[in-house]
């Protein structure tokens, strides 16, 4: 018994030598690359990444040193390998997180430059959220890396956004001056209910925060503000226009005995409509008006030329502008 014993041990004596003697190179050759390694990375992170050196770098330490005290030729191995592979996805990530932190930092300081001051809502909104502090805060140099570029992406396209709420903030301010210029003084009325209106727009657009929902803001408020002025031209010349064809009317229908009756109606029906077209407020709706105005004092003119004298007896009975453009043919 005891001689079976002692070849048991002896063969796993043997067997023991032969894995060590097996082992040896490779465990020479990962000792050599992790003494080559080791202290390059574990500095680099100290200097750096001072955050990642206390968690990640110090866990490495950890296993370093446990991994000299280790006295199985298998187990030391199998330890070398895993301390190897950290070691190497540290060191691969070191360059990139380098690049990417001063990318981060650089953005982000950016970033508060463009927005405090001139777009304080998108500021607090879109800024002050970005996780940079959660960031900074991360131990580990890969899930930095994960973070660092989502955090990236958000920051370019908020730099992005920024040149487009420049470019609106500018054509918002001179559409809005040209409004000012367009109606002031000459549409007061138009002036009062449209700077209601695009005013509201305005202030809807400047408190919201968030970037793609401010910029669809703008574009509203810019189109509406286009419109309105796409109208001052027309209404200029129908005002004008207008003038002219009432004088117009006055000379030829005022002391016109055989159209008394149609002078009186027609008046009449330009009274209503012309007090309508200067009390609109929206410029739109005042065009529209204008046209029909000018349109039914055109009608009324080239009765000039032609017997009234049936037409002259049934307008006697009517009492409202709408009768006497049913009567005229004005839609």
């Amino acid at each position: 018994g005891f001689s079976e014993t002692m070849l048991n041990s002896g063969s796993t004596l043997l067997t023991d030598v032969q894995v060590a003697i097996e082992n040896f190179p490779e465990l020479l050759r990962m000792a050599s690359e992790i003494d080559l390694n080791y202290k390059d990375v574990v500095n680099s992170y100290k200097t750096e990444f001072p955050v990642i050196f206390k968690v990640e770098a110090k866990t490495l330490e950890t296993a370093y040193l446990e991994w000299k005290n280790i006295g199985n030729s298998s187990n030391k191995l199998e330890k070398a390998q895993q301390i190897f592979s950290s070691i190497k996805a540290m060191q691969f990530n070191f360059p990139m997180l380098k690049e990417q932190s001063v990318k981060i930092e650089d953005a982000y300081t950016k970033l508060v430059d463009f927005y405090k001051k001139t777009f304080p809502t998108v500021y607090e909104a879109e800024v002050v959220t970005l996780p940079i502090d959660a960031y900074r805060a991360t131990d580990n140099s890969t899930k930095k890396l994960e973070e660092g570029m989502v955090l990236l992406d958000k920051a370019d396209r908020l730099g992005q956004f920024y040149k487009v709420h420049l470019d609106q903030k500018a054509l918002i301010t001179d559409q809005m001056v040209r409004f000012t210029e367009n109606y002031k003084k000459q549409f007061p009325v138009v002036y009062k209910f449209e700077n209601e209106r695009l005013t509201a727009l305005k202030t809807t657009y400047e408190l919201v925060g968030h970037s793609e929902s401010k910029i669809e803001k703008a574009n509203l408020l810019l189109s509406e503000a286009e419109s309105v002025n796409s109208h001052k031209a027309e209404l200029v010349s129908q005002a004008a226009e207008i003038a002219l064809k009432f004088a117009d009317f006055e000379s030829k229908f005022k002391k016109n005995k055989p159209n008394a009756v149609l002078y009186k109606k027609a008046k009449m029906m330009y009274n209503t409509r012309f007090k309508e077209f200067a009390d609109e407020g929206s410029a739109k709706a005042k065009v529209e008006k204008g046209r029909k105005l000018l349109g039914a004092m055109a009608v009324v003119l080239n009765k000039y030329t032609t017997d009234n004298t049936m037409l002259c007896k049934t307008l006697k009975e009517v009492k409202t502008a709408n009768e006497v453009e049913a009567l005229l043919g004005i839609r």
